[in-house]
């Protein structure tokens, strides 16, 4: 996956007319990096503490005087995003979690136009797990922003995604009246109608059929492995759609009705998918997105601007789905507003369907610069920030709404060969690895990691949970390190729990597991 590679697919989308969002046009040629000693130099020189921090941090593996430079300047401007972000992202590798949140909140609440607000939120979906003493407070710092209203803020990207962080607050409250609304205003494609398995994991059907996907005409269907198929309701658990029928894997073919409204057809809509390995999207039986497994540059997560006329339209996915595959689907205005209503009842039959629609006009541009990746491609194109936005991107590509690991390693290959005793890309690079189930070359990058900075708390437990079956005893060690260099983190416990009970030490393991509850739900 080359750097012309990349820059060919852009090339071959833009031509064919096809405009999405997919990350990997955001990747520029790594600029030349000042290494660690130059790196320290033009930090004490600089009076941007923000570039001080990128430098000390990622090029020099100094955290505490990078965290000294972001704290001064947070005394000087308090709710400076760029400022507020980076200390976050120290704060969540050093294993503080509420002074992330706080950090993160602070972000969204008061810069909710800015790009960082983006990554606030990207930052906060993969972890709200984790997270759910604060949810209020995440919550609380949503509805400031107005998100979910139709100010400026509310870009199509940012409503689907702070509606989706919503509606799963709202089904850890077990308010599902509330998780529903949630995802109605965020756009997001609930209820469908499924037929499948209709062949095996065979992408050469994949790639011949698309009948179903032309037409919502499903009453004479196939049977596969002398079992009838037939259409089968199916709805979201959450925004996202489970896309194998009975675990069964193979060939299936979901669709959906929804409604545009006459003030909606006046301006560009953008459709949202979330696909796994192979999928094509089509709307009114025109193709407006897909994604083949046999194209590592694909994205996972597409944004495609698309202009429909008023009134009921269909939109069908086709994939090759495994046993725990999913796939999500959303539709908004270009601005975040909602586009009409979605049916409930199935397929509308004698509706008439508008033609095909026009995908990606050249008057339709998808989010820019004040989306998370148009933040990334700012700073990687600085030499003095470049590694640093490696860093985020690459990071945000592993997080769970992007959950693409490809463009990750576009981020990241030529920047930690650049920088190959950078503990912060080489933090980042071992989750890469371990995501690539090359579980030796990560465990191996750790201790390079833990080399370059010895202290580093996500590296130490890392490694510990690298060498807990194998080597209990060293496992203990480094959870002990942890646990001075991170006492009050929660993850630390937890990490300890687990090697006790490894070794047998029972009271121990409990003593552990208490502390980590106390300290997650404060």
């Amino acid at each position: 996956m080359t750097q012309a590679r990349l820059l060919f697919l852009a090339a071959v989308l833009a031509a064919a007319g096809c405009r999405t969002t997919s990350p990997a046009p955001v990747l520029v040629p790594l600029p030349a990096l000042p290494g660690a000693e130059e790196a320290v130099a033009l930090a004490e020189a600089s009076k941007d503490p923000a570039m001080a921090a990128d430098l000390l941090w990622v090029h020099a593996n100094r955290r505490a005087e990078a965290r000294a430079r972001l704290e001064a300047g947070l005394r000087a401007t308090p709710l400076k995003a760029p400022l507020l972000l980076r200390r976050a992202v120290l704060d969540l590798v050093e294993l503080r979690p509420d002074a992330a949140v706080d950090a993160l909140t602070q972000i969204i609440a008061h810069a909710p136009e800015s790009p960082e607000a983006e990554v606030a939120l990207l930052l906060l979906y993969e972890r709200l797990e984790d997270l759910r003493y604060r949810q209020a407070d995440i919550e609380a710092a949503v509805v400031k922003a107005d998100l979910l209203g139709s100010g400026p803020a509310a870009t199509a990207g940012r409503v689907t995604l702070a509606s989706a962080l919503l509606a799963r607050i709202a089904r850890h409250q077990v308010d599902l009246d509330l998780e529903q609304s949630h995802l109605a205003r965020g756009g997001w494609l609930t209820q469908w109608r499924a037929i499948g398995p209709l062949a095996p994991m065979d992408r050469g059907a994949f790639l011949a059929d698309s009948r179903y996907a032309q037409s919502g005409d499903w009453s004479m269907l196939p049977s596969f492995r002398g079992a009838p198929v037939r259409p089968r309701v199916v709805y979201a658990e959450g925004h996202r759609v489970a896309s194998a029928l009975g675990n069964a894997p193979g060939l299936y073919v979901f669709d959906a009705y929804f409604e545009v409204s006459e003030e909606a057809a006046t301006e560009p809509l953008m459709l949202e998918a979330h696909l796994p390995a192979s999928a094509r999207v089509s709307v009114d039986g025109g193709l407006v997105t897909a994604r083949d497994a046999a194209d590592r540059r694909a994205a996972r997560r597409t944004q495609v601007p698309l202009r429909l006329g008023p009134g009921w339209h269909r939109v069908a996915v086709t994939l090759l789905s495994g046993s725990r595959d999913t796939f999500a689907l959303a539709i908004t205005t270009r601005l975040g507003q909602p586009v009409g209503r979605a049916s409930k009842s199935g397929p509308l039959v004698g509706t008439p369907v508008t033609r095909p629609p026009a995908v990606g006009s050249d008057a339709m541009s998808a989010e820019g610069d004040a989306s998370a990746l148009g933040l990334v491609r700012q700073l990687t194109q600085a030499p003095n920030h470049a590694a640093f936005g490696r860093l985020l991107g690459a990071a945000l590509a592993l997080d769970p709404w992007v959950d693409d690991p490809d463009l990750a390693w576009g981020f990241l290959h030529g920047a930690v060969a650049a920088l190959p005793d950078s503990a912060a890309l080489g933090l980042v690079w071992a989750a890469w690895l371990e995501r690539a189930d090359l579980a030796a070359t990560a465990r191996a990058k750790t201790q390079d990691v833990l080399h370059a900075d010895p202290t580093l708390p996500s590296a130490l437990l890392r490694m510990a949970r690298a060498t807990r079956e194998e080597q209990p005893e060293r496992a203990l060690a480094l959870v002990e390190a942890a646990r001075v260099v991170a006492p009050e983190a929660w993850r630390t416990e937890a990490e300890a729990m687990d090697v006790y009970r490894r070794l047998a030490y029972q009271p121990e393991a409990v003593a552990a597991l208490a502390a980590a509850v106390a300290r997650r739900a404060p």
